[in-house]
């Protein structure tokens, strides 16, 4: 049995979208035979090393180091987790977005100490993680960061799959009543960060007359807390809300945008990441993407209240099952990390 370690921020956790991913993934591998453990970095490092800019570099040593004590044939990291890994292991790094991408998205959302610690020595440990790494891109978006900004040459893209049997239409009163939903209600997915529109999202949507529920890690001021909830508790809530309402700057898949599309539910959302897949599958969409200012918050919700989004919501389902369904990135990644396995074994033997 072939066995893969998976570096993650929070091993245990499910609510970002590398968490969620590395719990994807190790399903899939397990399922496909292999045994899969996700480790992390374990303990903060010295609260100097952080200020100095050597957070990234300290952790991802720390994950690395705690991934080799399992002796795996395979290492997956995830953007600056991976730097270190053993030259000895096969080796592939997953590139969820670049940070220098995701520092521009950012503008002033960012202290300039920030910005410069992300520009410099975690941008250069994210760069180093996929030296001597077969890597993989998210989206042709962060493929085509990853040669401006990191000078890779050839990027695989494998973008993210939804369990479209969990991720499904059902039965929205009953969905409304588990929550306690009552009148308009948009859905916030992920953390509550500038980022993410967590600044204009509470605000737009109020203006709007919907309340809004919030799905993630943070407090969303002004939002009712769920906390990060699994994935059949994840797909309850978004039968239950009028539409996912993500006024995201910056995404690089944005798998909440897939999901939400799954379970029959509208997505208000700049066209970013998925979106853009969706938009070019299914034009009418564009109707429902809006900027991430509070105006556009408001003018998004208000069009969806005054739209017949029945056959906007099923074409996009369509979509989903069509371009991200779990059993093609399956297939994919078990692909992928059997032939790095096998690409090892050959060169011992010969």
């Amino acid at each position: 049995m072939p066995h893969a370690a998976l570096l993650s921020p929070f091993p245990d956790g499910r609510s970002g979208g590398i968490e969620r991913f590395c719990q994807q993934l190790a399903g899939v591998l397990r399922a496909g035979g292999w045994r899969a453990d996700i480790v992390g970095p374990g303990a903060e490092p010295n609260v100097w090393v952080d200020r100095l800019g050597g957070g990234a570099f300290a952790r991802s040593r720390a994950a690395v180091a705690a991934a080799v004590e399992l002796q795996p044939d395979l290492v997956i990291g995830n953007n600056w987790l991976g730097w270190g890994a053993p030259r000895g292991v096969p080796h592939i790094q997953v590139y969820h977005c670049t940070l220098i991408g995701l520092t521009r998205a950012a503008g002033g959302g960012l202290t300039p100490q920030d910005r410069l610690r992300r520009l410099t020595f975690q941008a250069a440990c994210e760069a180093l993680g996929g030296r001597d790494a077969r890597t993989v891109a998210v989206s042709q978006g962060v493929a085509d960061e990853l040669r401006r900004y990191y000078r890779q040459r050839d990027p695989l893209v494998i973008g993210h799959g939804v369990d479209t049997a969990t991720f499904a239409p059902g039965d929205r009163e009953a969905a409304r009543a588990a929550l306690g939903v009552d009148g308009p209600t948009a859905l916030f997915v992920g953390r509550a960060e500038w980022g993410k529109g967590a600044d204009v999202a509470v605000q737009g949507a109020r203006d709007a007359g919907y309340a809004v529920l919030h799905a993630g890690l943070g407090d969303l001021p002004g939002a009712r807390e769920l906390g990060a909830l699994d994935p059949d508790d994840l797909a309850r809530a978004y039968r239950a809300a009028d539409c996912l309402l993500l006024p995201t700057r910056y995404e690089a898949f944005g798998l909440a945008f897939a999901e939400a599309a799954a379970c029959g539910t509208p997505i208000v959302a700049p066209r970013v990441g998925w979106m853009t897949d969706l938009v070019a599958g299914v034009p009418g969409y564009e109707a429902l993407t809006i900027e991430p200012t509070v105006g556009s918050v408001t003018a998004g919700l208000r069009r969806l209240a005054a739209l017949d989004a029945a056959p906007l919501v099923a074409a996009a389902r369509e979509f989903t099952v069509a371009t991200a369904d779990l059993d093609g990135f399956a297939a994919r990644w078990l692909g992928l990390c059997n032939e790095a396995v096998a690409a090892r074994l050959a060169l011992l033997r010969g």
